[in-house]
């Protein structure tokens, strides 16, 4: 079952809504003893560098402080910083079975972990419930199923190659969850101009990465 969550904007328009799966306990047991082994190996392994959401040990508290520190060294260092920020709307809908079970491979992960995560990924059938009551049945595909347990740690090693374009352009970037932001030091009395053009490739750059990933 689908329970869909209201996010922002208008309550009456379906896409402003996220949709968290609700599973059995069974399952989720499942999941934790798979994540068990399964998290930290793929936290050191796949996540990237600089993943801070769905990271043991590490949150948005820690990745404010990060950067709110590196931004005062910038500062005390007489250079100015820019940044780019990006959302990638639905993201939990958009990740490709084979090339998620690909990028796991190539981590390192032994046979029977991926024959578990390759039926995991499966399609899979699934009812929206809003006050009790339940739509038809709707196909679930291509996902990593947001509410469930390995969803996160799956989101992250997909996410994770989106780093390298953006990081191409001379930033260096922070990521949290789905959220890819991107910072970059500049010289004190460098032209404003020229800081937006430098972002704007970096914002084509991450953009053509996370199309790649779709």
């Amino acid at each position: 079952m689908i329970v869909p969550i209201y996010k922002r904007g208008s309550a009456f328009k379906p896409g402003n809504y996220r949709g968290v799966h609700l599973t059995t306990i069974l399952s989720k047991l499942a999941e934790k003893v798979i994540g068990r082994r399964l998290v930290p190996f793929l936290q050191k392994k796949a996540f990237g560098e600089n993943q801070w959401g769905f990271s043991t040990g590490l949150g948005s508290k820690d990745l404010v402080t990060m950067l709110m520190m590196s931004w005062i060294l910038a500062v005390c260092r007489d250079c100015k910083v820019g940044a780019y920020l990006s959302d990638i709307s639905g993201a939990f809908d958009r990740v490709f079975k084979t090339y998620i079970l690909a990028k796991l491979y190539a981590a390192g992960v032994g046979s029977r972990y991926l024959n578990f995560l390759e039926s995991y990924l499966s399609p899979r059938k699934g009812r929206v419930v809003v006050q009790g009551s339940f739509s038809d049945e709707i196909d679930l595909e291509n996902s990593v199923f947001q509410g469930t347990v390995l969803g996160p740690l799956l989101w992250n090693v997909f996410f994770a190659d989106v780093a390298q374009p953006a990081r191409s352009s001379g930033g260096e970037e922070a990521m949290f969850a789905d959220d890819l932001n991107c910072f970059k030091e500049f010289d004190r009395l460098a032209p404003v101009e020229d800081v937006m053009e430098n972002f704007e490739q970096c914002r084509l750059a991450s953009t053509l990465g996370a199309e790649l990933t779709e």
